[in-house]
């Protein structure tokens, strides 16, 4: 799971590569792909990230769905959406059960 603590070493690493001028796409790579393969994120998340420009309501989601939930819902949520969602997931699960019998 992403720490708080995980995504500022990040961000300071990347500001750091900034201040000093250095930031090629080597730089870059060397910096973001253990990130990334250690949480399972893509380029573009891990990038994100490295620049502030992910939200904790989003490391949330990431979060919730990297530990194996189907689908994350954030407050506040519309009920329609969420109905919509529920009945999404209860037409996967009796697809599911009956290609398995």
């Amino acid at each position: 799971m992403i720490t708080i603590k995980d995504i500022v070493e990040l961000q300071e690493s990347y500001n750091k590569l900034v201040k000093t001028k250095t930031l090629s796409k080597r730089k870059l790579c060397e910096l973001c792909i253990p990130f990334r393969d250690e949480f399972g994120l893509t380029d573009l998340e891990t990038l994100r990230i490295a620049r502030n420009e992910i939200t904790l309501k989003e490391i949330d989601k990431i979060n919730g769905l990297m530990i194996g939930a189907d689908d994350y819902v954030t407050k506040p949520f519309q009920p329609l959406e969420l109905i919509a969602r529920v009945k999404a997931q209860l037409r996967r699960s009796q697809k599911y059960n009956n290609s398995n019998q």
